[in-house]
């Protein structure tokens, strides 16, 4: 883990289990979590996300080049997910969704 930041031009949405992000139409942000790893682990995350279904696209954040695993259908996650995570921040979410 290196550390956590932000990133505009995403939605996250709730699938239950696990958020999806894709890119927005709207100016929205969404937190991500900067993590450095060795190539042996990132061939397994890469395979796990795209046998799910992402996309991943190198992006700029702090000036540094990290990789982002994204859904690339914004309006499939609108219609089939649990909804829109508004604040852009997946444990913040959990734990609202938890109290509740």
């Amino acid at each position: 883990f290196i550390e956590q930041n932000t990133i505009s031009g995403y939605e996250m949405f709730d699938l239950g289990s696990y958020p999806a992000i894709a890119e927005s139409t709207e100016d929205k942000i969404v937190q991500v979590d900067i993590i450095q790893c060795s190539d042996k682990a990132y061939h397994y995350i890469e395979a796990m996300e795209r046998g799910a279904g992402y996309k991943e696209k190198t992006v700029q954040i702090n000036g540094n080049s990290c990789i982002l695993f994204y859904w690339d259908d914004l309006n499939y996650l609108k219609k089939n997910s649990n909804g829109l995570v508004e604040s852009g921040d997946w444990v913040e979410y959990l734990d609202t969704r938890v109290a509740n």
